[in-house]
């Protein structure tokens, strides 16, 4: 059984791809969540490099606030949570995840997922799961 961690994202969007905006300049919240997910997902294969790292960061606000409760954690800037990231670059094996919930309300993206993998520690794999919280600001904007 794989230990539980309890993780909370807050996210403001630096960057969305064009086709991301409707016609009236709405953002598509789901196109950024997608987005978010897939620069997720390659950010925690076993051969990740500091590009992958660079483009899910490309999607956040340089003032980011990450916190995980669990290991009372709070992380504060881009460049901290880099490091952070970086620190753990190949350690996940089999990532999986998927969206719970996706909710929307005028600028904001909530978004629950649950994400489950292997985590490389003192040369043994762990199992994990998490059920994570993400929550975006639509300070989102067209690269075009």
């Amino acid at each position: 059984m794989g230990r539980s961690i309890g993780l909370v994202i807050a996210v403001a969007l630096a960057w969305t791809p064009h086709a991301a905006f409707a016609q009236d300049n709405a953002p598509n919240y789901s196109a950024i969540i997608d987005r978010y997910m897939a620069l997720e997902r390659v950010r925690q294969a076993p051969v990740a490099t500091t590009a992958d790292v660079d483009g899910l960061l490309a999607l956040m606000i340089d003032s980011i606030v990450y916190e995980h409760p669990r290991a009372r954690a709070r992380l504060q800037a881009k460049a901290v949570l880099r490091q952070g990231m970086l620190n753990y670059l190949g350690t996940v094996r089999n990532a999986r995840d998927s969206v719970l919930e996706r909710a929307t309300a005028a600028g904001v993206v909530v978004v629950v997922t649950q994400s489950r993998a292997d985590a490389l520690s003192n040369g043994a794999l762990i199992p994990i799961s998490a059920e994570d919280f993400a929550c975006s600001s639509s300070r989102a904007r067209s690269s075009g």
